[in-house]
């Protein structure tokens, strides 16, 4: 529980610089707002796993390659929708598209198959 208190911050952090750059437009606060999501991706992290009523190895490196996976989706859509903004003449949205599809697919299976792991593991017990 402590962890999450202190990592709360970071979430609080994010949101105001994505909301500095929204209204300035000054890409400084952008690149800021990205180490506070790396710390998102860390308080998101130990949410979940305080919530885990089982917590066995496999399932904890599933949440852990979920949450990295969600993490990922995130910032491969941050960075690559701020870069396709740069670019005059070659157009990223096919590549970014790509991208967050298949990070998008492999995070919705961590999801899947951790839920119905801890399910069975609950029928068992």
């Amino acid at each position: 529980m402590k962890k999450s208190k202190y990592l709360f911050g970071f979430y609080i952090v994010f949101i105001t610089m994505l909301g500095v750059y929204a209204y300035t437009l000054i890409p400084l606060f952008y690149y800021l707002s990205l180490p506070a999501y790396i710390g998102v991706g860390f308080w998101f992290y130990f949410r979940e796993k305080e919530k885990l009523e089982i917590k066995t190895t496999r399932i904890l490196t599933l949440l852990k390659f979920e949450c990295t996976t969600h993490w990922l989706f995130v910032l491969v859509l941050l960075l690559f929708v701020y870069i396709s903004q740069l670019s005059n003449g070659i157009s990223y949205y096919p590549l970014l598209y790509l991208i967050v599809a298949i990070l998008l697919i492999l995070y919705l299976l961590a999801r899947y198959k951790r839920s119905r792991l801890t399910r069975q593991l609950l029928r068992k017990n």
